[in-house]
């Protein structure tokens, strides 16, 4: 189980483990992409009118069951040497799959 912060903005879906502000958003860039399914884990916060804001950066605190966590020290590099791991741009080098969210509220 894990529990922390979300951060879902439009190429990112960043996740701060054991969080419970927005405090750490700005003091550090997170190392976790949070595959999840935004459109149900927005209806489960009763937070439906946000679906369509899918540009507008938001924060939750969240609690779920993860399905899979994949390589949290990934360093592979594509052809021209960038990082290519997760997330958008293969920019985060460990992934979280959620299975179901257990807690979900906005910050």
């Amino acid at each position: 189980m894990y529990e922390g912060v979300w951060y879902d903005t439009f190429e990112g879906q960043q996740f701060f483990d054991r969080a419970t502000t927005l405090a750490v958003i700005p003091a550090s860039r997170s190392s976790v992409w949070l595959e999840i399914n935004r459109r149900e884990a927005l209806v489960r916060a009763n937070l439906a009118d946000r679906i369509a804001e899918v540009m507008t950066p938001h924060a939750y605190r969240v609690r779920f069951v993860e399905a899979e966590t994949l390589n949290m020290n990934c360093n592979d590099r594509d052809s021209f040497g960038r990082s290519s791991c997760f997330g958008h741009e293969g920019a985060f080098p460990g992934m979280v799959v959620v299975e179901r969210i257990l807690a979900i509220d906005a910050l």
